[in-house]
């Protein structure tokens, strides 16, 4: 974000604008004044969002931005007027590891216009072609998870397919 300079003013004038109207704030994880994590939250009506994180890498054996998020979501639980919190993350991402009780959430892409627009027609087919990816990879790594050679054993099978390079 910040490699863009437009990208990056945008962002601060959309943090400014939201936090002007108490919709949007950064928790920060300090250790003798210095900032070594920082959280970005939206929020809207009795949902906080977590946006970014970002943490000093000097710090990160220490997992500030995980230790952060435990305190931030404590301090939002603990007040009456936050009812959820949403990751704004991926199931199997690094946020989905530190919170149990995920709600199922779903994407729309909806076009307004009285056709549809070349736009919407260029999304709607990159959407559909980023489902129908992921859908073939996970069935080829079942697939090779189900043919291991019984010789490595299961969980060796499994271990040397997870440190396979290009594989997320």
């Amino acid at each position: 974000m910040l490699s863009d300079p437009a990208d990056a003013a945008f962002v601060r004038r959309l943090l400014q604008d939201l936090a002007a109207r108490q919709d949007a704030s950064v928790a920060l994880l300090r250790i003798n004044g210095a900032a070594i994590a920082a959280q970005v939250l939206m929020y809207c009506g009795s949902t906080a969002y977590t946006w970014k994180t970002a943490f000093d890498a000097a710090y990160a054996k220490y997992s500030p931005g995980a230790l952060l998020i435990d305190k931030v979501t404590e301090a939002l639980f603990a007040g009456s007027e936050i009812l959820a919190i949403n990751s704004c993350a991926a199931e199997a991402s690094f946020m989905g590891q530190l919170w149990a009780g995920r709600r199922a959430m779903v994407d729309m892409l909806v076009d307004i216009g009285a056709r549809k627009s070349l736009g919407y027609r260029m999304e709607a087919g990159r959407q559909l072609g980023y489902q129908s990816l992921r859908s073939l990879r996970d069935r080829l790594r079942q697939r090779s998870l189900s043919t291991a050679p019984k010789k490595l054993g299961q969980a060796a099978w499994a271990m040397k397919s997870l440190i396979l390079p290009g594989y997320n």
